[in-house]
């Protein structure tokens, strides 16, 4: 659940910030800017909507939609960035004169063109992670997808709270604040798209590959999953702002002006807490699937084993009936690790032990673990059910022939060795590495 939540932050959090922070330090009064906002958020989800299905209708791989969305995200906040410094006070000061209200209206239809750019942008990257990572396994409802699909809008609903509470603090921050933050964003949104636009284009080949074009996407990669962090960082920089700035309750001797003025105290404090508990929710989520969750699982270490005088490896059955995943690796005649795990694909009144090579024919050497009562392939995360372990198809590990001599597991050595094809460490290389 955790990487959906993750992925709509790091798509989304740009344009989060950068909306809610636009409309609040370019305020003016008498602007309906909840219009403004609504019909940029719409304009937004439906463009990326329908980028995200004209993509997959056109090709897999690097397409020129992506392109397109990282170019024009670049560009918009680019632009928001001049119009920032139009709105200067020396520089709006000279344009209001000049253009008036045609200045405002300016102003907001660009934050809402900005919007639209920003959240199209992130619904692209989020559809592209959600089909990357798999909304389930299969083709029925099940729990992972009830699941998954419950974490999409639990993460929606938190960067809704986010984004109302930032929009609260933000005013409270002021203008200034709120401006400056916003300048941070932008900045940190531009420099990120430049990385990817370049990206891009070197992918489709529309410019010329450089060392130095190469060189310079590289570098901001290394920097593009940290944006996240940076946003969530800069709404609690916004928060302490807030603090320092909040309104303060003075003695006074009228009681309705009195209670008006503890309410405002303790509206304004609610709202800090709400956007510090917030920030730091999303901040945990993304600690844990950045840092832990998205980590690849460790294959359990392999029991070394070799062949007796007979060319057999021989493994007591009472040794590995206790439905835990037992894995072991051979050393093939061609230097090869070859892996092999055995498990119990009922329970201790029904022993009927699978014996397989820890490889599939889809997936590969990668292996797989144990979780619980689930055996999942490191590959593809496929679940595979316990019994069918040891029958081929699918993303089954591949059987490997055995017989069951006086309470043991035999296995030949030459069987061992026509398996070593389906393996590519070497084998002095550590097991489980």
């Amino acid at each position: 659940m955790a990487f959906y939540i993750a992925a709509l932050v790091h798509a989304l959090s740009p344009a989060i910030l950068a909306t809610v922070l636009w409309f609040t330090a370019m305020g003016e009064a008498g602007v309906p800017r909840r219009t403004w906002l609504a019909g940029a958020l719409a304009c937004g989800v439906m463009a990326g909507a329908l980028a995200a299905v004209f993509d997959d209708v056109l090709s897999t791989g690097e397409t020129a939609v992506g392109a397109i969305l990282h170019s024009a995200s670049f560009l918009a906040a680019s632009l928001a960035l001049l119009l920032l410094l139009l709105s200067l006070p020396f520089v709006g000061r000279l344009a209001r004169s000049v253009v008036g209200r045609a200045m405002v209206r300016l102003r907001y239809g660009y934050g809402a063109a900005l919007a639209a750019v920003l959240v199209a942008l992130g619904v692209f990257d989020v559809y592209g992670r959600a089909i990357a990572h798999g909304l389930t396994a299969t083709n029925v409802v099940n729990t992972d997808l009830i699941l998954n699909c419950a974490a999409i809008l639990i993460g929606l609903a938190m960067l809704v709270v986010l984004g109302v509470a930032l929009n609260r603090i933000a005013s409270k921050a002021g203008g200034i604040a709120a401006g400056a933050v916003l300048v941070l964003v932008l900045l940190i949104t531009t420099v990120a798209e430049s990385g990817e636009v370049v990206q891009s284009l070197l992918r489709l080949e529309w410019i010329e590959v450089t060392a130095g074009r190469i060189s310079y996407a590289a570098q901001l990669s290394v920097v593009d999953p940290w944006l996240a962090y940076a946003d969530l960082g800069l709404c609690l920089a916004l928060a302490l702002i807030a603090f320092v700035r909040r309104f303060r309750a003075r003695p006074i001797e009228d009681r309705v002006a009195r209670r008006l003025q503890t309410a405002r105290v303790l509206a304004e404090r609610h709202w800090r807490g709400g956007l510090f508990a917030i920030t730091g929710l999303l901040l945990v989520v993304l600690l844990f699937q950045d840092f832990y969750a998205s980590l690849p699982p460790a294959l359990s270490p392999a029991t070394q084993v070799q062949a007796d005088a007979g060319g057999y490896v021989r493994i007591p059955i009472d040794q590995v009936k206790d439905g835990k995943l037992y894995r072991f690796a051979y050393a093939s005649a061609e230097g090869l690790q070859v892996r092999f795990f055995l498990i119990n694909r009922y329970d201790a009144a029904h022993v009927d032990i699978g014996v397989v090579f820890d490889a599939c024919k889809i997936c590969g050497d990668a292996g797989y673990i144990q979780r619980g009562e689930e055996i999942i392939c490191v590959a593809c995360n496929v679940r595979i059910f316990r019994p069918s372990i040891g029958k081929l198809g699918g993303c089954n590990p591949i059987p490997l022939p055995h017989e069951v001599v006086k309470g043991a597991i035999v296995i030949a050595a030459s069987d061992l060795e026509n398996g070593a094809s389906n393996f590519t460490k070497a084998a002095t290389a550590a097991a489980g590495e």
